[in-house]
């Protein structure tokens, strides 16, 4: 296959070298990259929509914002090597993994965070783990389930 052409031809080239180099934690690397700029769009779209809107609707929109954004990112960037079936069929299925996600995060973050409440920084802690846990089991589910070789 030809090299693409482009300003993002180097990202390319590294890209292919660190998953030559490290197979799929340099694909987690990428999920998780991916991952931070849906917090970023997420964040965005609640600050601008908090202005006018209830912000139970603005979080909600900004969770479909992000969720669709990073889907859309993953499947060009993290998983453009992998099965692709139809974009709405696709979405549906990360939707359904990442709520799976959701839980495992809150289900580890409520058990921790109620028994290190009296720690400084307990809750925060099981939060974070909760994070790390949800988003490895998110990768895994996208990998096998959603995005199959």
């Amino acid at each position: 296959m030809a090299e693409k052409r482009g300003p993002f031809r180097q990202l390319r080239a590294l890209r292919r070298q660190l998953r030559e180099q490290f197979g799929v934690l340099a694909r987690f690397g990428e999920f998780c990259t991916v991952g931070l700029v849906g917090a970023t769009i997420y964040l965005t779209v609640i600050s601008l929509l908090d202005e006018n809107m209830p912000l139970h609707l603005a979080a909600f929109g900004g969770g479909i914002v992000g969720l669709i954004s990073v889907y859309s990112i993953n499947r060009q960037v993290t998983f453009d090597d992998r099965e692709r079936r139809g974009w709405w069929r696709q979405l549906g299925e990360y939707a359904l993994v990442n709520s799976a996600g959701f839980v495992v995060n809150w289900m580890i973050t409520t058990h921790f965070g109620t028994q290190w409440r009296a720690i400084p920084l307990g809750v925060q802690g099981a939060a974070c783990i909760g994070i790390v846990v949800g988003a490895f089991f998110n990768f895994t589910a996208a990998y096998i389930f959603v995005f199959r070789k």
